[in-house]
């Protein structure tokens, strides 16, 4: 049976470590496109069955000899608990240069969307998308990503 529409057992105080791997795409300043891949982890905690708190990292390294590395933390809605669980999320975070000079630190605002397939318990797996913007320097046009990513439950 290819679809399983039982609850994803979603728990009220439930925490959650994400790892997962980021393929990014940016317009810097010059007006050409840079895209890369990079690794991402984060912690998640769910205060209602609903909302859950999110703490992201990741770095990115482009296909134009720069990268980036970023910290957010924000909230998170789950549209619905089933097996295949939808999500909203905005985040706050920094973003900055990894070893290149390319982008001065600078806040950003992320706003995406998800979905999680979790048939067990302990485990699931996703793909998020996001699009980060820069706030005081916009030294690009933003940072839009795709996530692939694993959670593990505890």
């Amino acid at each position: 049976m290819l679809l399983h529409t039982g609850r994803a057992e979603a728990l009220e105080g439930e925490s959650s470590l994400v790892l997962g791997i980021n393929y990014f795409m940016t317009t810097p300043r010059t007006d050409a496109t840079a895209n890369g891949f990079g690794p991402s982890l984060g912690y998640r905690f769910d205060f209602k069955d609903d909302f859950r708190l999110v703490l992201a990292l990741s770095y990115g390294g482009y296909s134009r000899g720069f990268d980036h590395f970023s910290a957010s933390v924000g909230i998170a809605y789950i549209i619905d608990a089933l097996v295949f669980a939808p999500y909203i999320h905005a985040l706050l975070g920094y973003t900055g240069r990894g070893s290149k000079d390319f982008l001065k630190p600078d806040l950003m605002i992320t706003l995406g969307a998800g979905i999680e397939y979790r048939r067990y318990k302990r485990f699931g797996f996703g793909l998020d998308f996001s699009y980060a913007n820069p706030v005081v320097e916009r030294q690009t046009k933003g940072i839009l990503s795709t996530l692939l990513f694993v959670a593990v439950y505890f």
